[in-house]
């Protein structure tokens, strides 16, 4: 790009992570004339690449088959991600990237896990999920023999992926049918001018470029907030972050400790301040629900892929919640105790000195940490053009499951793009 010259682009999106390379892939196959901008030095295009900090590259990789969002509460959840989950298995086969369909046991060890498996079997049966049936402990012993529980609910359609090698080929199809990808570009100005745009982005050499464009698509994640104010400073919603924390350990180690599939507890309230696990009562639930309480799946383990596609040693461990952070606050900070602790009433076997550690358990933290982009005042995916802009299409709150929604969302962004193009 040319820092002397204005120059014209027709579409712009915003942010590079498996999000954005979805809506990349998806317009690219009917439309022209479309640059993909991405802080990350480092985004999917190059072979051996690794994304920077970002919400994909930090995703465990669950494909989830959407048991857990409420059509009332979070429609385009609840929507989205079962039509997204079928999505992702097509062209991970058609394009070669590596996933396997592992299947999930939600595990409930008390009558109130048994009461919210109820709940989630519920919501999985009207959002249309697929493959769901309740198990007696006998039969999950069948399934996983380290597992302990009470009742399960089982799902075969979860399932395990590399995020960010589904990034990449989303990147390099985009690419291929013309979309230019500007990595290492932070976009740091927008004004209205008209009905089109003038962008200044920085380089990581701090060179800006100025440039217009007709048509935005923000899919800037935990960003996201902060860019679409910069096009109407009175946009209502706010990224409220909160950090996540991983562990793991090895499934060959020991027998007793091996596993298939992802292995989750019963869904589980916490407090957003703090990260503290709550059981709160319906009238709690319905006053504070997306406000100072939110939803978890809980500490569970997800298995992990080798290169040849089949699982691999490492187990993950996550997630713990470290409560409200900053936004770029990838820092580690809970005790590899805590992690066991989350997990050992489901997965007896599990020792503290099983996790990966650097010679202490006692002391040692996890390994790596995420940051969820919720919303402050809400709990769905917020996808719409603003309203004062309506060629500015705004994609806020899209956490989890946002990595399994993202080729729905692509889609879904697809029917509002040809409204306003």
């Amino acid at each position: 790009m040319n820092g002397h010259k204005m120059e014209k682009i027709n579409t712009t999106i915003m942010g590079g992570g498996i999000v954005g390379c979805a809506i990349a892939y998806r317009l690219s196959q009917k439309y022209n004339d479309i640059t993909l901008f991405e802080k990350s030095p480092l985004l999917t295009v190059k072979p051996g690449a690794i994304m920077g900090d970002n919400q994909t590259s930090r995703n465990a990789g669950v494909i989830h088959a959407g048991i857990y969002y409420e059509k009332q509460k979070s429609p385009l959840k609840s929507r989205l991600c079962v039509k997204g989950n079928r999505m992702m298995y097509d062209f991970c086969k058609e394009f070669g990237v590596p996933h396997k369909k592992v299947g999930k046991l939600l595990v409930a060890t008390d009558g109130y896990g048994e009461m919210m498996l109820e709940k989630q079997h519920q919501i999985a049966k009207e959002n249309g999920v697929p493959e769901m049936d309740i198990l007696d402990e006998e039969k999950v012993k069948q399934l996983e023999p380290n597992v302990r529980c009470t009742k399960a609910l089982y799902s075969g359609t979860t399932g395990i992926v590399d995020p960010v090698k589904m990034a990449h080929k989303m990147a390099y199809l985009s690419q291929q049918a013309g979309v230019a990808i500007v990595e290492g570009n932070e976009i740091i100005d927008i004004t209205p001018s008209g009905k089109d745009y003038i962008v200044v982005s920085r380089d990581n050499h701090h060179n800006l470029f100025r440039f217009e464009t007709d048509i935005i698509i923000n899919a800037a994640g935990l960003y996201s907030d902060k860019v679409a104010r910069m096009v109407n400073p009175e946009y209502p919603h706010r990224i409220s972050p909160l950090k996540l924390e991983f562990a793991s350990f090895y499934r060959t180690k020991r027998q007793d400790i091996n596993l298939g599939m992802n292995i989750y507890p019963a869904p589980n309230y916490f407090i957003k301040e703090t990260g503290e696990i709550i059981r709160p009562t319906e009238e709690q639930i319905k006053a504070e629900l997306g406000k100072t309480i939110a939803t978890t799946v809980g500490s569970h383990l997800t298995p992990t892929l080798d290169e040849n596609w089949e699982l691999g040693a490492e187990v993950t461990i996550s997630p713990v919640q470290s409560g409200k952070c900053s936004i770029d606050d990838y820092t580690n900070t809970q005790p590899l105790r805590k992690f066991h602790e989350r997990v050992s009433r489901f997965f007896p076997n599990l020792k503290l000195d099983d996790l990966v550690n650097n010679g202490d358990p006692e002391t040692d933290l996890g390994n790596r940490a995420g940051i969820l982009a919720g919303i402050d005042d809400g709990t769905d995916f917020v996808i719409e053009s603003d309203e004062k802009y309506p060629t500015m299409i705004n994609l806020i709150g899209i956490e989890s499951p946002g990595m399994t929604s993202c080729l729905a969302i692509a889609e879904y962004v697809k029917e509002i793009f040809s409204q306003i193009r």
